[in-house]
């Protein structure tokens, strides 16, 4: 999943808030567009070169960061992530969703 080109994204026009507790929430219009519902799991991974958050359902096949989707709808970022990407409570980011409805992508638009 993280291969995914920046051309196979459709912008969501919502954004989102890294929380303290270091979340970050998918909108239940989302959760429902890609079928990513509380409970399930999920991989979490960065697209260094993009600068960019991916989750996307996990397969055995990933090297990613598993995680699960809490009841709120928000999945944990790892502190390795979190770290690479600079990311820190309160920054905004934008949503994506990938064109085959498969995950979504966080960018960051504001610190």
């Amino acid at each position: 999943m993280i291969a995914k080109n920046e051309t196979e994204l459709i912008d969501s026009h919502l954004i989102c808030t890294f929380k303290k507790n270091q979340t970050v929430l998918i909108p239940s219009i989302v959760r429902k567009q890609t079928a990513l519902f509380p409970g399930e799991e999920v991989s979490v991974g960065f697209r260094e070169a993009r600068g960019e958050i991916v989750v996307s359902r996990f397969t055995k096949e990933t090297m990613e960061n598993r995680m699960i989707i809490n009841k709120s709808g928000g999945v944990r970022v790892p502190s390795e992530i979190q770290r690479i990407a600079d990311l820190t409570a309160g920054d905004i980011l934008r949503i994506f969703i990938f064109k085959d409805f498969n995950g979504v992508v966080f960018k960051i638009i504001s610190k």
